[in-house]
């Protein structure tokens, strides 16, 4: 090892190796701030995901338990005749969607970041300043997330193999940068 070599951390070591041509990756690899650890952020992805999906959830449980009701011949009113359960589940539903593709898409530029990101102590941050995500930000960081999870519901098979791209391409790089990440040039951070 030469002298000018003895003298460097083996940080800058690392990233010498892949200061090739000023890639892309090189550029990943000299962000300042660390991964951060694999069970918050996964904490907080569920937390999110159920806030985004609740009022769709709850209305098509009492839509499929009132269904599976009649089919076994219950004594049960049809569930379409107007009862004010009807109206209360059907604006659940029909408020849900609206409700999912904002939040899925706009939960990141939040002020503090989303609800299950400010319960782990996350934050997206853009990386070219290191400001918190904005909203246009965190709707194209998220814009595959929730294309995915709507195909999701049309495909399941399909759509749940789509939701293993994300994590496979947090995995795949080195800060732990998803592909909505490198859409948007952001980066969770803790």
């Amino acid at each position: 090892m030469s002298d000018s070599l003895s003298n460097t951390s083996s940080h800058e070591i690392r990233n010498t190796e892949y200061n090739q041509e000023g890639s892309t990756y090189a550029r990943e690899r000299e962000a300042p701030w660390p991964r951060p650890p694999w069970g918050k952020r996964g904490l907080a992805f569920l937390i999110d995901a159920a806030i985004a999906t609740a009022p769709l959830a709850i209305s098509m449980a009492f839509m499929m338990h009132h269904l599976i009701a009649m089919m076994a011949y219950l004594d049960l009113p049809p569930f379409y005749q107007s009862t004010p359960l009807f109206y209360v589940v059907m604006a659940l539903f029909y408020l849900g969607i609206p409700w999912f593709l904002f939040f899925g898409l706009c939960r990141d530029g939040f002020r503090k970041g989303s609800p299950g990101k400010r319960l782990f102590g996350l934050l997206v941050i853009q990386l070219d300043d290191g400001n918190p995500c904005t909203m246009k930000n965190s709707a194209v960081r998220n814009l595959l997330m929730v294309l995915i999870a709507m195909f999701h519901w049309f495909i399941p098979l399909l759509g749940f193999l789509g939701l293993l791209v994300e994590p496979i391409s947090i995995l795949r790089n080195p800060q732990g940068r998803r592909l909505g990440d490198g859409w948007a040039g952001t980066m969770v951070v803790e």
